[in-house]
């Protein structure tokens, strides 16, 4: 590729609360920006513009430079997005693309279908439209993992020969000091269980909350990060008695989160559908045992580093939490085996691979 190629990130989800799939537009970009301060190879050739909305302030990205246009949200994304692309490639990382000069499209999973009680109607309405729309007019859609490419072409979002599968990958603790932590100094309980996830009914912590009366005989705790509300957790303490030993945490920073993945006597990943499912692979970096459902992407992406139980049986559940702690040669064989499974997934090598798809466009005239 001699041409310079001019690539504008779609820059929406930097004026919002991170998510899951920020963290991923984060995670690739981060590592982009990392390889132009190093002038890789990969990045010769290109250059990157961040377009957000001119109320955005953020700018975590050294060496892109950043444009500003009128409007917000879904008006602005759908509307002026495409006007500041012009004739530059754009590339989405969060799911949803402008239909106009979509460029390269990552859809994460098809979770308006295959769980649409997690979803308002009108948000499942407009997904079920739009999604498949981006699928078919983008140069390429992205995914991250085999589970998710054969849901979208299911559910005929996109073709198959469409789709590149780029996952994620574990947060990068290891720049944080978990010393540093609140919970160093007042750990929230003496053996814990540990969940991450919000109120979905797809997350299925309920089921894991309604365990807490026998794992309190065990005395084992649950401590819970992710935005509160669900009432099913005033019932628990009520009808099983078990009320001081569910915690409630909410949102917590890295810092925190990485003491408590580390300290957990077991991550516990109770979903019914996961396009890929990171929080066990975070947990396996900072050396958790993790128990996992059996369905979805998140065998694929646990491989044997985790035990595994049916998301419709909680004795199993409870049975696998048991063994964990009950048995250290199989609670040191889980984290030895995490440990290697979370290396495998890395944003360097999920960078690599957007840059040699975008090199590769190019080169085809895409």
């Amino acid at each position: 590729m001699t041409d310079t190629m001019e690539c504008v990130i779609n820059g929406r989800f930097l004026g919002r609360t991170l998510t899951g799939v920020d963290r991923y537009a984060y995670g690739i970009l981060h590592e982009i920006d990392r390889l132009l301060d190093l002038r890789d190879p990969l990045v010769d050739g290109l250059r990157f513009t961040v377009a957000v909305p001119s109320r955005v302030r953020a700018r975590p990205f050294r060496n892109m430079s950043y444009e500003t246009g009128p409007g917000t949200g879904y008006l602005w994304e759908q509307c002026v997005l495409p006007w500041m692309v012009g004739r530059r490639t754009l590339l989405n990382f969060c799911t949803v693309a402008p239909l106009v000069r979509t460029g390269y499209a990552t859809i994460h999973d098809a979770h308006v279908w295959l769980v649409p009680e997690a979803f308002s109607r009108s948000f499942r309405l407009s997904q079920r439209i739009l999604l498949p729309l981006i699928g078919h007019r983008a140069k390429r859609v992205v995914t991250v993992s085999r589970h998710s490419l054969n849901k979208l072409v299911e559910f005929h979002v996109a073709p198959a020969g469409a789709i590149t599968i780029i996952p994620s990958a574990p947060n990068t603790f290891s720049r944080l000091d978990p010393g540093a932590s609140r919970f160093a100094a007042a750990p929230p309980a003496e053996k814990y269980i540990l969940m991450v996830g919000n109120d979905s009914p797809n997350k299925n912590m309920e089921m894991i909350v309604r365990l807490a009366p026998q794992l309190a005989e065990r005395g084992i705790h649950i401590c819970i990060v992710g935005p509160a509300g669900n009432p099913v957790f005033g019932r628990v303490g009520r009808d099983g008695g078990a009320q001081e030993t569910v915690h409630r945490l909410g949102y917590v920073d890295d810092t925190d989160l990485a003491w408590l993945y580390g300290h957990a006597l077991a991550f516990v990943f109770p979903s019914f559908e996961e396009g890929f499912g990171l929080p066990p692979l975070e947990a396996m970096s900072q050396g958790c045992p993790c128990v996992v459902s059996n369905t979805a992407a998140i065998p694929e992406v646990c491989s044997d580093a985790a035990l595994y139980a049916s998301p419709r049986e909680p004795d199993a559940w409870l049975e696998r939490i048991v063994q964990v702690d009950s048995d250290a040669d199989l609670r040191t064989d889980l984290v030895m085996k995490g440990f290697e499974r979370a290396r495998y997934f890395t944003w360097e090598k999920n960078a690599r691979l957007w840059l040699e798809m975008i090199r590769a466009g190019a080169e085809a005239g895409a």
